[in-house]
């Protein structure tokens, strides 16, 4: 569960088991996996999928393009993940289009694993946030 403005803020990630079982089939590749979440909202996919990836995975994006979104996400995150040294988190405030404008080479020696939630979240609608 997560605050905004001390109102509570629920979401619930859609098909996260099997993204988990997903994710680790296809992330055999110890240190060699870089994980993107391309639309990052408030950060519930990653916080289910990033434990998964301890061990495998030597960078991590976090991508969204509004603003309070990403820093609610990443308040969130820092709190309930010990992210360690060993790999390179960035949240990066983008979209996910430009974001792969701005690093074309992500992933180039690399097995990606890209998480794209196209789907419309609670906090949009009551908050009057919207979508871009």
């Amino acid at each position: 569960m997560l605050f905004m403005n001390s109102q509570k803020i629920h979401h619930f990630p859609v098909l996260k088991k099997e993204i988990v079982k997903m994710v680790k089939e296809k992330s055999s590749d110890e240190g060699k996996v870089v994980f993107i979440d391309c639309t990052l909202g408030l950060g519930g996919h990653s916080a289910t999928i990033i434990p998964v990836l301890f061990g495998k995975v030597s960078r991590i994006f976090l991508i969204d393009k509004d603003r309070e979104s990403l820093e609610i996400a990443a308040n969130f995150l820092k709190q309930n993940i010990s992210f360690g040294d060993r790999i390179k988190v960035d949240f990066v405030n983008t979209s996910f289009g430009q974001f792969f404008e701005n690093f074309p080479n992500v992933g180039e020696d690399e097995f990606l694993i890209v998480l794209a939630d196209l789907g419309i979240s609670y906090y949009q609608l009551k908050y009057g946030v919207g979508f871009g």
